[in-house]
């Protein structure tokens, strides 16, 4: 699957920062998390705001939610926009 694809790309990416094997699987499984975490906020609020979404979480996790709104992206599952460079992500249901 995409997801597979991409979980493995994204293990072997982190692989020289988490060089542990059970570090990699947690790191996927978070990754997994986080992705259906994107979903279900965007299926219940009519736009999300990435800045909210990653307030007050770990750095990592907040790089997670950012790898996960990628996945996300890339296979249209939602839609995004940002009023300027580097100011926050709005994430919206796909049109």
């Amino acid at each position: 699957s995409a997801f597979s694809e991409t979980a493995a790309r994204l293990a072997a990416l982190i692989k020289d920062f988490l060089p542990e094997s059970r570090e990699i699987k947690i790191a996927i499984a978070t990754l997994e998390e986080k992705i259906e975490e994107l979903l279900a906020r965007v299926e219940t609020a009519a736009e999300e705001s990435f800045h909210s979404l990653a307030a007050g979480k770990p750095k990592i996790e907040a790089i997670m939610l950012f790898v996960a709104l990628l996945h996300l992206l890339k296979n249209k599952l939602v839609h995004v926009t940002q009023k300027e460079r580097f100011g926050d992500i709005i994430i919206m249901k796909p049109r």
